[in-house]
């Protein structure tokens, strides 16, 4: 395999899919695109055993130089109160809040790799112009053509820069908030696709998670969301692979 390809880990949820998708690929640069506790009741997973795996992931990347974990919702309200989300697990709460500071320099809000000249961002939800435009007044006076929104948005979670902490409570009307756009860690993938088919998504592609498909992932022009419950390959050439490195054809509706 060629080892510049990129793992792409979506929503865990306690899952263990990651555990295959790495075997081999060790060498590989690995994302995890967050959301690593609250499991869904159906898949009968139960809060012990993703709190277990979540350790297990977090060992896993402390091991290695070439893993990223970033935050999702699911995260963030362990590690800052951040709007509750659902399956919140209410008794586990100090151990996993602990578990989640212990290594809060693991985590990143978002990524980014240069492929085939390209600029790729990857994030839990999609990081989009409209989501700072929609508070021009707290974000008054900065170009976000002119700084490098990754690096920025990292800088603010990590210093807990209030105004950035504040608007990834934004959640849209299509989860059940009050904005007309999710924040990095909450948008739907409708909000980006209504949102002028992501061309307000910083950088040339975005790549994210958080919008569950099940099946299989939606591939547009701009962006992709592979929340599937399994893993995914980005190869050298910036195309979405099944792990086997068949490419993924684009979405019909994302023309």
């Amino acid at each position: 395999m060629n080892e510049a390809e990129i793992v792409l880990i979506p929503d865990i949820h306690g899952r263990t899919f990651w555990k295959d998708a790495v075997k081999g690929r060790e060498n590989n640069p690995i994302i995890f695109c967050g959301d690593y506790m609250d499991p869904y009741d159906d898949e009968c997973i139960g809060y012990n055993k993703a709190k277990e795996n979540f350790k297990e992931i977090i060992e896993f990347a402390n091991s290695r130089y070439n893993v990223t974990l970033l935050l999702g919702n699911h995260d963030c309200h362990y590690l800052c109160g951040i709007e509750h989300c659902s399956r919140y697990d209410f008794f586990h709460v100090p151990e996993i809040r602990k578990v989640f500071k212990s290594y809060k320099g693991t985590f990143k809000i978002a990524t980014e790799r240069t492929i085939d000249g390209k600029r790729f961002i990857f994030s839990h939800a999609g990081l989009s112009r409209t989501q700072f435009n929609n508070h021009e007044l707290l974000f008054r006076g900065i170009d976000w053509d002119k700084i490098n929104v990754v690096d920025w948005v990292n800088n603010a979670w990590e210093v807990k820069d209030g105004h950035f902490i504040s608007i990834l409570d934004d959640i849209s009307f299509r989860r059940g908030g009050f904005d007309n756009l999710g924040s990095v860690i909450w948008a739907d993938i409708l909000d980006h696709y209504v949102d002028g088919k992501g061309k307000n998504l910083f950088g040339d592609y975005q790549i994210f998670g958080h919008t569950q498909l099940v099946k299989d992932p939606i591939i547009f022009d701009k962006f992709a969301c592979v929340d599937c419950r399994r893993a995914f390959i980005l190869n050298d050439k910036g195309k979405i692979c099944e792990l086997d490195g068949k490419e993924i054809e684009l979405t019909k509706e994302g023309k």
